[in-house]
């Protein structure tokens, strides 16, 4: 199954007004700039359209840089870095990543033991916070928000988490953790997946976003129904 067109529809709408373009971009072939502030030069592509976001001193410059400028660019950061060092010193590349998106057509739900968390599931959500090394959790840790956060026990022992964050009343943005020592296991499938049940059913449309460095985990968002909306890389000037 694939995204529904009003799904599509719905998704191109969302992003052209983040990005600072018209909807119409999404269906251009080369690069479309637009003024955006998404906290760098923010590149998405889909199939042969780039579109970027910068911030409105930077748009007339990124435009010229643009001009002869293959959409393919964005899996390149040395290319990158060389593209926009005028602009300032490229502090970061973060990219190329999978951006992906799941409705009630495209979801393909697996069956679990995987539940909401409660009040009551604090400290076994505190002692498995302690055993995910910090630059993990940072990258993919969910908050504690209960009725909201995902949990798969292994007797009394949390060994996965998801959980999401509400993008402008739209998106539930999913983040997700396994326990060190219980990956490989299809734990995070597991708790994605009733994540995705939770988010649709508040009325939002579930977003998994991931590095495209790290295959199992796009393969862990398609095995549920998550199709590639783009590929995005975010640029950091100082």
């Amino acid at each position: 199954m694939t995204l529904s067109t009003s799904t599509l529809g719905s998704l191109v709408s969302y992003w052209a007004n983040r990005l600072g373009v018209d909807d119409d971009a999404f269906d251009r072939t080369g690069v479309t700039v637009g003024s955006a502030d998404e906290g760098g030069i923010q590149m998405f592509q889909r199939g042969e359209t780039l579109i970027v976001g910068v911030s409105e001193p930077h748009v007339v410059a990124v435009r010229k840089r643009f001009t002869d400028c293959d959409s393919s660019v964005v899996t390149e950061e040395n290319a990158l870095r060389r593209r926009f060092d005028s602009l300032g010193t490229v502090t970061a590349v973060f990219g190329p990543t999978f951006y992906g998106y799941a409705d009630e057509g495209s979801f393909v739900p697996v069956a679990s033991d995987a539940r909401l968390l409660t009040e009551d599931d604090a400290t076994a959500y505190e002692q498995f916070r302690t055993k995910v090394p910090n630059e993990e959790w940072e990258n993919g840790g969910p908050e504690f928000n209960p009725g909201r956060i995902v949990g798969l026990f292994d007797d009394d022992e949390l060994i996965a988490a998801a959980g999401y964050t509400v993008w402008d009343d739209f998106l539930a943005h999913i983040a997700v953790v396994v326990h060190p020592n219980h990956r490989g296991k299809g734990h995070g499938r597991s708790v994605v997946s009733r994540a995705t049940e939770q988010a649709l059913s508040d009325g939002l449309l579930p977003q998994y976003r991931t590095s495209d460095e790290w295959p199992w985990s796009v393969a862990l968002a398609e095995s549920l129904g998550f199709e590639r909306f783009v590929t995005a890389t975010l640029v950091r000037l100082e």
